[in-house]
């Protein structure tokens, strides 16, 4: 073993001349015999900007240790790695995802399923409808409910020729732009194929547009009804029983229609 320079902190780096190095420094050789020209060249002193150890008069520069092995990671990186493989170890294996994958395949499958028996059911009936000279009439409550909720119905009773046509129950007056709104029902429904002669609004005082007030039942059916016949309707579309959002306006209109028909609920 011998000193290869001195440090200006007063430690000393040591070497090898046998070709062994320290743990994760890349491997130096001894600095052999020192040519004339480089032993007169003058060496910097400690202290005076000479920067540490020489080595046959040049500025030797320590090595940055490599961390690439496992074994020389810093404790905190070691087990910084350790959680991430930890937490994420059961995720990479599989296992968690594999046994999620059926059930989601499942519902997915009776979700499409639903869906098509849906349509189907709805073709069919248009298709009767159309087949006994009859019509459809979707009964709502607001201008928009035709897009937001019916637009399905209405496009599959058109396909199977039962020219439906559209019964609005208010202005949809609530901030104050019921003659606006008016409008834009009688544009959603020509987009959706219903000419404005098939479009009917109910703008009565006691049938306010507000999710806080339910309109009266004997009211709303007799009103129903009597555009039933005056259309020869002879298949009527509304909300369900929970007025699809939960708004009064639509549970009202859809006990109305079903109390003016006769038919007991389920």
């Amino acid at each position: 073993m011998h000193t290869v320079g001195p440090d200006p902190a007063g430690a000393a780096l040591w070497g090898s001349s046998t070709g062994t190095r320290f743990p994760g420094t890349p491997e130096r050789h001894s600095p052999g015999p020192v040519s004339a020209a480089a032993a007169e060249r003058p060496r910097p002193e400690a202290g005076t900007g000479g920067g540490g150890p020489c080595v046959g008069g040049e500025p030797f520069r320590t090595p940055e240790p490599s961390f690439r092995g496992s074994r020389f990671l810093p404790a905190r990186r070691r087990r910084r790695r350790g959680a991430v493989a930890m937490a994420a170890g059961p995720w990479c294996g599989g296992t968690p995802v594999a046994l999620a994958l059926p059930p989601l395949l499942l519902l997915l499958l009776l979700l499409l399923g639903g869906a098509r028996r849906l349509r189907r059911g709805r073709a069919r009936a248009g298709a009767r409808v159309g087949a006994r000279g009859g019509r459809a009439l979707v009964v709502t409550a607001h201008p928009d409910d035709e897009a937001m909720f019916f637009a399905p119905a209405l496009l599959g009773l058109r396909s199977a020729g039962a020219a439906p046509a559209v019964l609005c129950c208010s202005a949809g007056n609530y901030y104050n732009q019921g003659e606006i709104r008016k409008k834009e029902l009688e544009q959603s429904c020509c987009v959706l194929g219903i000419p404005a002669s098939d479009v009917t609004v109910i703008d009565h005082r006691d049938l306010p547009d507000s999710p806080a007030v339910e309109w009266d039942t004997q009211l709303l059916a007799t009103l129903v009804l009597k555009h039933i016949a005056a259309k020869n309707i002879n298949l009527v579309v509304t909300f369900d029983a929970g007025g699809v959002s939960g708004h009064a306006n639509h549970i009202s209109l859809h006990t109305a229609v079903r109390a003016g028909l006769g038919v007991g609920q389920t």
